[in-house]
């Protein structure tokens, strides 16, 4: 692309506004097509994480009912 010799303002402002549309539309270019999919695999990843510790935390907690001892009978012989 030939650059103008004497660029004006409106050159400029033009320029400016192409350069802020292609970064605006970084996605769409391969490289950011992939660093998208690595942002999701990195996020879902961390996420699996986190709900395998959630779940061992909720497993960790007692569930209200606790093993009672067997109550003393009458047959039970004592020394």
């Amino acid at each position: 692309m030939n650059r103008p010799r004497n660029p004006t303002s409106r050159d400029r402002q033009v320029a400016e506004e192409a350069m802020s549309h292609e970064e605006a539309n970084f996605t769409e270019t391969p490289t950011g097509r992939k660093l998208v999919r690595q942002t999701q695999m990195v996020g879902g990843f961390l996420l699996l994480i986190v709900a395998v510790l959630f779940g061992l935390l909720v497993a960790s907690f007692p569930t209200g009912e606790e093993p009672t001892t067997n109550p003393d009978t009458p047959n039970q012989i004592t020394p």
